[in-house]
């Protein structure tokens, strides 16, 4: 009688101790913050693989991007330390002022461990509201204003710094983000097939002959040629197109310099307004989108991305 009735009682107990579904959320969320405040990547994500969130849940996102920010070794104080140099940016000293980020300075070769948990957890964000078109007024419709302002902010960091690697090293910039005056003195970003992207890029003057001045990375025999040049555009246009949607608050001085970076964008790709090959890229924010467009136009890719980036920098 008496084994029956401490059964009783530890089922009852048991079922009175368990967790919902939403209680295991907010727990497991909880276990992953003290795992990436202890630097503990892996733990971190093990705690968010084990939950199922609401698809509407934007601190799921979040975390799960800061995961891949771990991964990455990219500390927030770094990052702002790099943003603040951003004074008064404009269209002659953007790109080597993002080369001479130092986050970016460890950039020694392609899709670096680095660079690529910063892409994931930058493409965690920008995807989350679903669609194969990222943009910040659909993050707005699916998590709300403020948290959607949240995310934005967290993605607009990581794709400023993850810009600064991708121009430094494919750039081969120097510790002052100067093009071509590293690691071999590499002057342009990428080799280019097309006459015009070829005269948009030399017209740089540290990018000499288009065949020869380009890391092998990004020259088109290359078979992740077309997936990189797509990454700088997905950058570009993600990054304007959260400067044209977020509002910064009045106690971030220390960001001040990305607020005038939005209007140097939009200056940039005024560059190709009038070619009708670019205009495909100039809302594509996808890097799936981009890569299927190429297929059929890449030399609007090649333009695209000499055009407001090669020839600038």
């Amino acid at each position: 009688m008496l084994s029956k009735l401490s059964l009783f009682l530890f089922i009852i107990f048991s079922v009175s101790c368990a967790k919902t579904p939403e209680q295991e959320i907010v727990s497991a969320k909880k276990e992953a913050l003290y795992f990436l405040t202890e630097g503990d990547c892996s733990s971190a994500k093990n705690a968010l693989d084990g939950i199922t969130p609401d698809s509407d849940d934007a601190s799921y996102y979040s975390l799960y991007a800061s995961v891949y920010q771990c991964f990455g070794g990219l500390k927030q104080l770094d990052i702002i330390t790099d943003l603040s140099t951003l004074v008064t940016p404009d269209v002659s000293s953007l790109w080597s002022t993002f080369a001479a980020f130092g986050l970016a300075q460890v950039e020694v070769a392609a899709d670096s461990t680095s660079y690529t948990n910063t892409m994931l957890a930058i493409n965690k964000l920008l995807t989350a509201g679903g669609g194969a078109q990222p943009s910040a007024v659909n993050r707005k419709a699916v998590f709300g204003i403020a948290p959607a302002g949240e995310m934005d902010l967290q993605a607009l960091l990581l794709i400023t710094v993850e810009f600064g690697k991708f121009l430094k090293y494919y750039g081969q910039a120097d510790s002052t983000g100067a093009k071509g005056s590293d690691n071999g003195g590499f002057g342009c970003l990428a080799q280019y097939t097309d006459n015009s992207a070829i005269a948009a890029a030399e017209s740089s003057s540290a990018c000499g002959a288009h065949g020869t001045e380009s890391t092998t990375d990004m020259r088109f025999a290359n078979a992740d040629y077309v997936r990189r040049l797509c990454e700088g555009v997905i950058l570009f246009n993600n990054l304007q197109d959260i400067l044209s949607n977020i509002t910064f608050s009045s106690n971030s001085s220390e960001l001040a310099g990305l607020s005038d970076v939005g209007a140097v964008l939009t200056t940039l790709e005024g560059l190709v307004t009038s070619d009708t090959p670019s205009q495909s890229y100039v809302n594509i924010t996808g890097q799936a989108a981009c890569e299927t467009e190429a297929v059929s136009n890449q030399i609007g890719l090649e333009r695209f991305f000499a055009g407001v980036i090669d020839s600038q920098f």
